[in-house]
């Protein structure tokens, strides 16, 4: 089971509350109008990403990757904005899981993990959610190994963030098991 990440950003869809189609359309329609290209702004930072998320959330994963890839060419790797370089990453790894292309989501997300593993502090939970990520795939592809060592660093960061008895614990060990 795909986990639910914590944070805004990080695969957001999977965790809202389903709306109904045409609402949601109507609403990022307005979003478009009223925001225009918000990309370029310094100052925004989820701002950059929510563009390419209202497409993700429409099913339309194709461009929703080419704007994640936009997004990333003009971060060019600023250190500065490391957070929403690895959130972009992480993003274009869903968008890529959602098509089916299982290698380019753990690209991207083994990516998004060595961003968020140089930030102080961590985002653990981001990174937990990620590795469970990387070990489905890896385990849905047969090698379970791999799957084995994502899920555990997976499972000791929930377990010492969350505690044995959370859900979130208790997904990442079934998946292990």
């Amino acid at each position: 089971m795909t986990l639910t990440p914590f944070t805004p950003g990080l695969n957001r869809s999977r965790g809202r509350q389903a709306r109904p189609e045409g609402e949601r359309q109507r609403a990022v329609a307005r979003q478009s109008e009223l925001l225009g290209d918000v990309r370029a702004e310094p100052d925004g930072e989820d701002r950059d990403e929510q563009p390419h998320e209202d497409r993700r959330e429409l099913g339309r994963h194709e461009a929703a990757c080419d704007d994640y890839r936009q997004a990333l060419d003009q971060l060019d790797e600023r250190p500065d904005r490391s957070t929403q370089t690895g959130r972009l990453h992480a993003a274009l790894g869903a968008a890529h899981d959602a098509l089916g292309r299982a290698d380019r989501a753990v690209h991207h997300w083994l990516a998004a993990i060595a961003i968020f593993e140089k930030q102080q502090p961590p985002p653990l939970m981001e990174i937990a959610t990620l590795c469970n990520n990387v070990g489905l795939l890896h385990k849905a592809a047969g090698d379970f190994d791999t799957a084995e060592n994502h899920f555990l660093r997976a499972l000791e960061i929930t377990h010492a963030q969350l505690g044995q008895q959370h859900g979130q614990t208790a997904t990442i060990s079934s998946n292990l098991g």
